[in-house]
């Protein structure tokens, strides 16, 4: 069923409708999308269309809406439909629960803009208000110092895979130094040559693009590092030689 053709106008609509939407990572390289539309002009609203990705196969099979309402994807022209059942988006009511799985995340340009119809027949436009938690890239909002007095090498190669020859270990201290609080912060190898490996990245031990959560202690035990804050983060890396090697990470949040 394509609910764009029901978006007619007969006029510009006098309602004023918020809509916002929460996107979290869902795991397997989707993202969770939780929608929420606030109605806080005069005019009651009987459907709501976001824009979103063409042909995406994984939204149609994970929608879900709250009761007195339906929601439908449209493959070919691109569009989630919100709309009436038995409720109405009435004015002056929040509604909230409808959601759905995307391989399109939050920097892939989908999700951004809306399209509404009153039940009057006027149209409403507007951008959608996008609730990142999905952790990205904060280089820029931290600095990230390796602590001198904690650099250690040995021999012993527990937690390696075979055919490496000890362990390099050191502990670095990320400091944040933004004004905005960062939560959910991971490291992940960027740089790490001579065929080395992060012995403590989450899964086990892991080259370019292994990733390690950001153990919560120090100024980061509850989660939430504030301005100045720091937290000690550990590294642990699988030697193939004991020779110089080059090691380089990015770190990635969620800033708010």
């Amino acid at each position: 069923m394509v609910m764009l053709c029901m978006l007619i106008s007969s006029g510009i609509a006098h309602a004023a409708l918020n809509v916002s939407a929460v996107v979290s990572p869902a795991g397997g390289g989707l993202f969770h999308y939780v929608f929420t539309i606030q109605n806080t002009g005069p005019d009651d609203v009987a459907i709501v269309s976001v824009d979103a990705p063409i042909n995406d196969t994984f939204i149609d099979p994970s929608l879900s809406f709250p009761a007195g309402f339906l929601a439908s994807y449209d493959p070919l022209l691109g569009f989630v439909d919100f709309l009436e059942d038995t409720d109405l988006f009435a004015s002056g009511t929040i509604v909230t629960g409808f959601a759905f799985d995307s391989a399109s995340g939050p920097t892939a340009g989908s999700f951004l803009e809306f399209e509404a119809l009153t039940v009057n027949g006027d149209k409403i436009t507007g951008n959608v208000t996008l609730v990142s938690e999905v952790p990205v890239v904060i280089n820029s909002s931290v600095t990230f110092v390796p602590l001198g007095a904690t650099l250690k090498t040995t021999a012993d190669t527990s937690g390696c895979p075979a055919g490496f020859v000890g362990k390099y270990s050191f502990d670095a201290r990320l400091t944040n130094k933004s004004n905005s609080q960062l939560s959910t912060l991971l490291v992940k190898v960027a740089i790490l040559s001579n065929g080395n490996l992060l012995q403590n990245a989450d899964g086990g031990p892991g080259g370019v693009g292994a990733v390690m959560t950001v153990p919560q202690k120090n100024g980061y035990s509850d989660g939430i590092l504030s301005n100045n804050e720091f937290v000690d983060v550990p590294f642990i890396i699988c030697l193939k030689l004991k020779t110089r090697f080059s090691f380089f990470v990015d770190v990635l949040g969620v800033a708010e």
